[in-house]
């Protein structure tokens, strides 16, 4: 063999597959190139690992002939020039001996345009083969060097798209693989049979809850203790059968049967079976999930057992805790009687006086004794100590009978006022201040005016009583955020009222019974320990609450807080 033949052979074993079918797309961008440059051939060839194949070939190449002019395009791609131009073959000694240059088509001249990617990676190379020897023009350098980088393109685009197709294509695969572990690794049955009802999948669960081996599976239809009704235990009727009912198109839900192993154990199966179709809408089968309800329903029994002996157990105790609660509020009640009779002669006090100033002065206008102006005050005396017993007996029922408050908005300051403005002659008689610390803006609350006045005045008359003579009582007004007590504590915008005196304080033994009812450290007649347990009734039914401070021997600083 010559050495021309050999070096012929190895180029042809180099360029393998030479003989695969070119693009469409390139073969248009190579034959543009051959009219540009008046050229029979034209070729795009393409880089594969240490291989090459042509993309294009315009010129009417053997597979033969094809083969060899891949050389030019490697001459292309290894002269490192942006245009590489070649005036005669027959001076390249590699070149020379090719058929394609000693016989016909008789190159002479090559033209070539090297493809590199963004990276410089060689992609291949765009040719266009001449048999006369010359160079190109520059209109026809331009036109190759354009279409160079059209054909970079074309590369570029075909490998994202194939890109994307292998992405696409490993996804499905990813997707199948995790639906296979799925249908295998599920707890619950997936049983598929085909149009004839033959089992065309039976997945582990499945195999399990039927008791079955997966060659039993293809009789699993046709096997009676797979079927059983759960009243009867018995076989159920075919047509009545979850896949059965599927296969004529129905979608079957929460339906339960029995299954009867071989060992003889029973097992209660639950399902949803329904028909598979096509994507053209015809019908390929029907899908059975099932799930094994054994001991949901062991656990059900239990639990029913348990509830029927707790309600049992139940009923006895609500009998007894009804007469303790009987019991208990015939003490209660017993022992509320033995307090009210404690404090009789303290409340008769508290009446008394005002009733001997109403008897004394209806007297004098009875016997004539007093007219005119001096009539009517007795009068009005008159009026102001009823007033006063009717307050007392509001007071105790006011805690006897809770009601609901009748809300509206209002302005706290005019509340607030209105009960410094009562009080004030009190304090004035015990030679005492009240100071009146008022915001600058209204404040404005949902609240029942009257039961809020009532629950200040409790607290003020309070103040007053525990100050010294000539002592200071504060009451401020103000806003702040505070943590509303629960469950669940929650921060709300809240308007605050502080009752504040200098007098000697509450004892700490006694702080944390002060709003009880009945509580009071007063003497016998001069209080009911009613008032700031009503206070705080009020103030909850307002959705509010207390707080209170006190230092013995430096006086004690109530705080009402009310949402806003």
């Amino acid at each position: 063999m010559s050495p021309a033949e050999s070096t012929r052979l190895q180029v042809l074993r180099r360029y393998a597959a030479l003989d695969n079918p070119t693009e469409q797309e390139f073969d248009d961008l190579a034959a543009l190139a051959g009219t540009l440059c008046q050229a029979p051939i034209a070729l795009v060839s393409r880089v594969e690992q240490d291989q090459q194949r042509l993309l294009a070939c315009i010129g009417g190449l053997t597979p033969e002939q094809r083969g060899a002019s891949l050389a030019f395009c490697e001459q292309t791609l290894l002269s490192g020039q942006e245009l590489f131009v070649l005036r005669d073959a027959r001076q390249e000694p590699f070149l020379a001996t090719l058929p394609l240059v000693q016989d016909a088509p008789g190159v002479r001249a090559c033209f070539g345009v090297p493809l590199f990617d963004a990276e410089g990676t060689a992609l291949g190379a765009l040719c266009v083969l001449l048999n006369e020897v010359r160079v190109p023009t520059a209109l026809q350098e331009q036109a190759l060097r354009t279409l160079g980088r059209q054909v970079v393109a074309q590369i570029e685009l075909r490998r994202r798209v194939a890109a994307a197709a292998r992405s696409s294509l490993e996804r499905d695969q990813e997707r199948q693989e995790m639906l296979d572990a799925l249908i295998q690794q599920t707890g619950d049955g997936v049983l598929v049979v085909d149009t004839q009802g033959r089992p065309q999948l039976l997945n582990p669960a499945a195999r399990e809850q039927f008791g079955i081996t997966e060659e039993e599976g293809a009789l699993l239809l046709m096997k009676p203790d797979a079927w059983l009704g759960l009243e009867t235990q018995k076989p159920m009727e075919r047509r009545y059968r979850p896949l059965e009912r599927a296969l004529r198109g129905e979608v079957v839900r929460g339906i339960g049967w029995g299954v009867r192993h071989a060992h003889g154990a029973m097992r209660v199966l639950t399902g949803t079976a329904s028909p598979l179709s096509r994507a053209d809408g015809s019908r390929w089968g029907a899908v059975l999930i099932t799930r094994d309800e054994t001991e949901r329903m062991r656990a059900d029994l239990a639990l029913r057992a348990l509830a029927e002996s707790l309600q049992e157990a139940n009923q006895k105790l609500g009998s007894e805790m009804a007469a303790r609660v009987a019991a208990l509020e015939q003490l209660r009640h017993a022992d509320r009687l033995n307090t009210v009779g404690k404090l009789g002669s303290g409340i008769a006090h508290e009446l008394g006086t005002p009733m001997a100033v109403i008897s004394g002065h209806a007297a004098m206008i009875a016997d004539a004794e007093v007219e005119g102006e001096a009539a009517r005050q007795s009068a009005r005396t008159i009026r102001l100590q009823a007033e006063r017993m009717a307050s007392i007996i509001r007071q105790l029922l006011d805690f006897a009978r809770r009601r609901q408050p009748e809300k509206s908005e209002v302005d706290l300051r005019a509340v607030l006022k209105q009960v410094l403005a009562l009080l004030a002659p009190l304090s004035v008689r015990r030679m005492q201040r009240l100071e009146w610390v008022e915001p600058p803006e209204p404040v404005r609350a949902q609240v029942d005016p009257g039961q809020l006045q009532q629950a200040l005045t409790n607290l003020v008359v309070n103040a007053l009583h525990a100050s010294p003579e000539k002592g200071l009582v504060t009451v401020r007004l103000s806003t702040t955020e505070a943590t509303q007590r629960g469950p669940p504590p929650s921060a709300c915008a809240c308007a605050l009222i502080e009752v504040i005196d200098r007098g000697s304080g509450i004892d700490p033994a006694n702080l944390q019974k002060i709003f009880e009812p009945f509580f009071t450290t007063k003497p016998v007649g001069e209080g009911t320990g009613l008032g700031l347990p009503v206070s705080l009734e009020i103030v909850r039914e307002h959705g509010g609450w207390l707080d209170v401070r006190s230092t013995p021997g430096e006086g004690t600083h109530f705080s009402l807080f009310l949402p806003l």
